[in-house]
């Protein structure tokens, strides 16, 4: 009896440790697998990496697509864990509406948001082939995109070659109508629009707008918004034209026509537009005041010079000049005696050679309005750009290109409508002096005129560029 006991202890123990080997081996297995995994994942981190800054780099190439694909390209086989892939077969099932040489990098149609994506990669396991598992796989996808901040945007209006800086008209009246001394008539039929095409922004909301249809609403829009994609300027390069999927085009078509209805709804009137706000003059958080129904921008240009004393600024310019011109002069007179002493700060600044900037004034710092340092100027929809073009004049038929030779900053200065060969029913130009309303809902906006800065003015970076990164315009991780 004892004997079999001691035989079938001996047969349990046995057993016992059949099961308790397979169970380390199972345990071991586990294990392993689990360094595995935690190996994948950090070559996943690293791949995700590597999709980010891809996309970030060949952000801040925008609208340039070649450049952003060799830009994305070089970044992600500089960052990735273990080298290149075949860019020319890798696929993309979310990827963007536009894409070149893979559609790996692909770009909206606008060509201010980017996405790289890097496709599957495998990595042989160190221990997972116990369980007969010999390869972990890992991807990544980023989306980049270039912002537009403050209100430093392109406006449906152009300057032409040879034009300095100071007062000038920036969109015409109808023919015969006095507006003022500087829009006194149209130019040549084309009343100084552009037919600028909207190529649908999801950043900006707008929606696509191209060929000949839809004149009037993208006009609208690019008024209010500033044109919802990038351009760039004319060398001796080719034409790119301002059509719908052409990545930053340098030749804009001119729009015969007054249509001011149109220009009115942008600036003025509008309460809705695209991204679900209104006209231009009514944006912003500047003082309003009521003006043709409605509450535009009434903050004027002297207030962006900050109080004290410039070095290297002439008198004329210096914001004590303009508060004490504003003080001494009886109300009636003031809008006229503010306007020319702005000409005589614009012509004073130029005639000295002065370099240093003038339009300085920064009261906040990192704002609410922006994730980077905006100037007070760049948060007023007064201010805006226009291209410059290499053509001495305006075209005078319809469906004539120009050639964009540079960018100008301006400062949206006299509206003026309700016109007629010797006046104007409102003619409104921002300052303390608007206390009463200007006219009424019927009366449409007709013309505008603008102080176009000289280059030295803004602070560095501002004056000549719409597009400067870390200026009017930061690079942000999308997903």
């Amino acid at each position: 009896m004892l004997r079999r006991l001691d035989r079938r202890r001996s047969d349990e123990s046995g057993a016992v440790l059949v099961l308790t080997v397979l169970a380390m081996t199972v345990m071991l297995g586990f294990a392993a697998l689990v360094v595995d995994i935690g190996y994948t994942r950090m070559k996943s981190r690293q791949i995700q990496n590597s999709a980010d800054a891809a996309a970030l780099g060949a952000a801040q190439d925008l609208p340039v697509a070649n450049a952003a694909v060799e830009t994305a390209k070089s970044l992600a086989v500089t960052n990735l864990p273990d080298g290149a892939f075949p860019w020319s077969t890798c696929t993309d099932t979310n990827k963007l509406p536009a894409t070149t040489s893979t559609q790996c990098i692909s770009f909206d149609s606008s060509y201010t948001n980017v996405r790289v994506h890097i496709p599957e990669q495998s990595y042989p396991t160190f221990f997972g082939r116990v369980l007969d598992r010999n390869t972990l796989t890992a991807a990544a996808s980023a989306e980049a995109r270039t912002v537009g901040v403050g209100f430093g945007s392109i406006e449906p209006f152009g300057l032409y070659h040879g034009f300095n800086a100071g007062v000038t008209c920036l969109k015409t009246g109808p023919s015969g109508h006095r507006t003022s001394p500087v829009c006194s008539g149209p130019v040549t039929g084309n009343f100084n629009m552009l037919d600028i095409r909207q190529y649908g922004n999801p950043t900006l909301q707008t929606v696509a707008r191209c060929g000949n249809a839809q004149q009037s609403e993208r006009l609208q829009n690019n008024i209010a918004l500033g044109a919802d994609h990038i351009f760039r300027v004319w060398t001796d390069a080719p034409d790119v034209v301002d059509e719908c999927g052409n990545p930053g085009p340098n030749t804009l078509e001119v729009r015969t026509g007054d249509f001011q209805s149109a220009f009115d709804d942008g600036m003025v009137h509008a309460s809705t537009l695209d991204d679900g706000g209104p006209a231009r003059l009514r944006r912003g958080s500047y003082p309003k005041a009521t003006v043709a129904g409605v509450a535009l921008d009434n903050k004027p240009l002297w207030e962006f010079i900050p109080a004290e004393t410039l070095a290297g600024i002439p008198a004329a310019c210096q914001r004590a000049t303009f508060d004490g011109l504003l003080a001494a002069t009886p109300a009636a007179e003031r809008k006229a005696a503010m306007r020319t002493a702005l000409e005589s700060c614009f012509d004073a600044y130029i005639s000295s050679g002065s370099t240093a900037p003038l339009f300085t004034a920064n009261t906040d710092p990192f704002g609410p309005e922006s994730p980077i340092d905006l100037y007070d100027l760049q948060l007023t929809p007064r201010f805006a750009y226009v291209p410059q073009f290499l053509e001495v004049n305006p075209p005078a038929g319809a469906s004539e290109m120009v050639h964009i030779e540079g960018f100008r900053a301006v400062f949206l200065q006299q509206l003026q409508s309700g016109c007629n060969a010797s006046s104007c029913d409102v003619d409104f130009e921002p300052g303390s002096w608007n206390t009463a309303p200007q006219g009424g809902l019927n009366h449409k906006a007709e013309s505008i005129s603008v102080f176009v800065f000289a280059d030295w003015m803004l602070p560095a970076g501002l004056a000549t560029n719409p597009n400067a990164v870390g200026k009017n315009r930061y690079v942000q991780l999308v997903r």
